[in-house]
């Protein structure tokens, strides 16, 4: 009788007696907010299993992998990974036994709310799930929302299967990080050709990921089954791990400070701000810009600090949040946070940058008072190409990007009017 199936039996043994203690006390339970599931020493794999890893193609896995006990794995390479090979070692037996461990920690968890079984087209916030059919699948794309909690833990509990079709996915906004979130399978897991799934899949049994299917987590199979394998084919596994963002304000800028744990296949962070209006800062109105890139690492597993400095948000309350970018273009957003630079008494109209452009160019002004606001452009002629704004504006500072893809090479104006206040501004698109 192995080790593992020892582990496994005393584990099943010891859950059923605190059942029955529970019961028998009649303890009232009251329910807290979850905290993660504890994954032991498996938290260092990419990919653990208990009867064997198989690769074809170019996978990239930044963590360890390991199989006990069928301590089997083939196709690195071509495959890559950036930890250890623990081939049926010491480390890889008592990271299966944590697993197990990780796996009835998850399943056990009580307080669940059953929901259907296709979870694309959701946006869900932390907190525990059931499926009502035993099975969880994603078709189209499911949103977690940490709401600006780095905290925010979210656990799926199935008591069958989790598929996901080709090109599905999982989005993180607001906070919500792949390290707290947890996919309990009772048998198997398949990822779909080309899908991106978050967290960490505990699967009872296999695991297959699919042509260019991307994990941002782990797989970790074999939890209870010693027959569970898993299977990868040009897959990626684990990118980029937000650990921090903070902004600073100083001598009227903005610096934003960020860090990263891991990063994989990491091309780099969209910085965007969009300006807070009195009405409130929910989600619908936020707008939007992007107004810097800073190049990613790329591949990484040691920690990274970023900075950015914005002096172009003068005046007013803003919000800020990072876009992370794959090189294959995928992406996830980090929380949002808001700063407050104060008021002015002031309009203003800024040179658009840059200048001369091709195609396109950014517009900052300052409105001082609330009230309706225009910006508009003219050519020489005095005839208007485009209007940029034209609605109620609060006061503070404001970025607008023009795209001059339409336009004729030439010189054009633009100009700002506002009940009290008009300015113009030469500008020039050069093809």
């Amino acid at each position: 009788m192995n080790t593992l199936f020892l582990n496994v039996l005393l584990n099943k043994c010891l859950h059923g007696f605190f059942t029955l203690l529970i019961v028998a006390l009649v303890i009232p339970v009251v329910c807290f907010a979850q905290t993660t599931v504890n994954l032991g020493t498996a938290s260092s794999f990419a990919v653990l299993a208990a009867a064997g890893i198989s690769n074809t193609g170019g996978t990239t896995l930044n963590g360890d992998i390991g199989s006990y006990p069928t301590a089997t794995i083939t196709g690195f390479p071509p495959g890559t990974f950036t930890g250890t090979n623990h081939l049926g070692d010491a480390t890889t037996q008592g990271a299966m036994t944590d697993l197990n461990i990780a796996y009835f920690d998850a399943a056990d968890r009580a307080g669940a709310s059953t929901i259907g079984t296709e979870l694309g087209g959701s946006t869900l916030t932390a907190g525990i799930y059931s499926s009502g059919s035993g099975t969880f699948g994603l078709t189209g794309t499911l949103t977690l929302d940490g709401q600006n909690n780095a905290d925010a833990v979210f656990i799926f509990q199935m008591a069958t299967t989790f598929t996901t079709t080709a090109n599905s996915s999982i989005v993180l906004i607001n906070g919500a990080m792949w390290s707290n979130i947890f996919w309990q399978v009772g048998s198997s897991a398949t990822l779909g050709t080309n899908s991106i799934v978050e967290g960490t899949i505990l699967a009872n049994t296999s695991i297959t990921a699919n042509n260019l299917a991307v994990l941002h987590g782990r797989l970790l199979a074999g939890a209870v089954t010693v027959t569970g394998t898993v299977t990868l084919s040009s897959n990626t596994v684990v990118p980029v791990e937000l650990t921090s963002f903070t902004a600073v304000i100083s001598n009227s800028k903005v610096r934003l400070n960020w860090n990263t744990a891991t990063e994989v296949n990491n091309s780099g962070f969209e910085i965007q701000r969009s300006p807070l209006s009195s009405r409130g800062s929910d989600s619908q109105n936020y707008k939007w810009m992007a107004i810097s890139f800073i190049a990613g690492a790329g591949n990484s597993n040691s920690s990274k600090d970023y900075s950015y400095i914005d002096d172009n948000a003068r005046y007013g309350k803003f919000a800020y949040r990072l876009k992370q970018i794959d090189n294959d273009g995928n992406f996830s957003l980090s929380n949002i946070i808001n700063v407050d630079l104060g008021t002015s008494n002031k309009y203003s109209l800024g040179q658009n940058y840059p200048n001369p452009f091709n195609p396109t160019t950014k517009i900052d002004f300052n409105i001082s008072t609330a009230g309706r606001v225009s910006l508009k452009v003219f050519n020489t002629l005095g005839n208007e190409e485009i209007t940029l704004v034209n609605g109620h504006f609060e006061p503070g500072t404001y970025s607008i990007e023009l795209n001059a893809n339409k336009f004729n090479s030439g010189i054009y104006f633009y100009t700002l009017q506002t009940d009290g206040y008009k300015k113009t501004l030469k500008m020039i698109v050069v093809k």
